[in-house]
Order: C-alpha cells, then structure tokens, then sequence
C-alpha cells in the first residue's frame, strides 16, 4: 500500500519510466516537501495528499506552466498506481482541475493501470462516458477503447451499450461519433478484437 508520497514515488519507478521522468518526479516531491515544510516525502503521508496541489502552487508562485508540469508529474504517479487507497482523493482534485487539458490528461492516465485495477478504470469511464463534458467523453472512449483492446470484458461493454440508448440523443450521436474517430485510430492489432465494439454501438 502506498501510505506515503515515497509509496507513492517507488511504485512509480517499478513502471520503468524514462529517465527523464524519474528526474521530473525527484525534483516535484523534493518541491512538495519543501512547500508542506517535510523532511523528506515519507513524512507526507496519503492523507495529506488534498493539501499537494496548493503546495506545488505555492512553491512556483506565478509559473503557472512549471506548477501544471509538477501535477502533470503527480497525476502519472496515481495513474500508475492506481486512485485507490487515498490517493483518489487527490485524483479527484485533479479530474476537476479548472484547466481542461490537464483535466484530460489526469484522465488519460488511468491507461497505466487498466491490466493491474480495471475495476478502477471501469468506474471512471462509466462517469464520464456518457457526461455533458465533450472533452472528458472523448477521452474515455478512448481509454474505453484501449480497455477493451487489453481486456475485452465483454458484460462490461454491453452494459454501456444499454446505458447509451438511455441518454439524450445529442450524446448519442456525439458518443458515436468520438467513437468512430478513435476505432479508426486504433492500432491495427487490435482493430480484430473490438469488432464486437463496433456492433454494439455504431
């Protein structure tokens, strides 16, 4: 269980990043624990995880980029482990972050634990697939998508099809269009294994 940001830091690193990622994510803890005045990042301990987000602001003050590239950083670490234990409570301060390119982007990387807690990535594609915001729709028809390719449950994806028909005919039409544009995208290896996609929705 990752209680504490280092948890957090070292399950990140069994996912093998770039190097470049591993300096990105030593220098952001090393910011945080300045900010929340910690010795180190086993002092922060997950249920501190709500007050990281002001911490990181207040480090960079007025670079507003640099703040967004260190949650952009943080958001890939929960991603790759998964919003659970806790560390959902900080993912939900950022799926409702006010800039919406880092909203989809904290979204998009949930793909890094769609084989180790589907269960997880199931709930937060049947949040926003069918919601009113376009933008975090067509992300999660694009994780969707990527699920199915990995792990075609079936029941799953028969469930959405009946929660569609249910929905206000705009986004019908806008879910299969986004759905569409990505089955067209998808990696040809693939493209025999969401057949059954296809005939579910379109």
């Amino acid at each position: 269980m990752a209680a504490t940001l280092q948890d957090l830091f070292d399950h990140f690193l069994m996912s093998k990043p770039s190097r470049g990622k591993i300096r990105s994510a030593s220098h952001t803890l090393i910011h945080i624990c300045r900010s929340l005045d910690a010795d180190s990042p086993e002092d922060i301990e997950v249920e501190r995880c709500r007050q990281i987000p002001e911490a990181i602001e207040k480090y960079n003050g007025r670079e507003k980029n640099k703040a967004t590239q260190e949650k952009s950083t943080l958001v890939e670490m929960i991603g790759a482990y998964g919003p659970r234990d806790g560390w959902e409570n900080l993912f939900e301060i950022f799926i409702n972050d006010p800039d919406e390119n880092f909203r989809q982007y904290s979204l998009q990387t949930l793909d890094s634990c769609i084989d180790h807690h589907p269960g997880l990535v199931q709930n937060y594609i049947k949040r926003f697939i069918f919601g009113a915001d376009e933008l975090m729709q067509a992300v999660s028809i694009k994780l969707s998508i990527n699920f199915y390719c990995r792990n075609m449950d079936a029941d799953f994806f028969a469930g959405l099809a009946e929660e569609l028909v249910k929905t206000d005919p705009e986004i019908q039409t806008a879910f299969r269009e986004t759905l569409l544009y990505h089955l067209e995208k998808t990696d040809e290896k693939c493209r025999e294994n969401i057949r059954i996609l296809r005939d579910l929705f379109l």
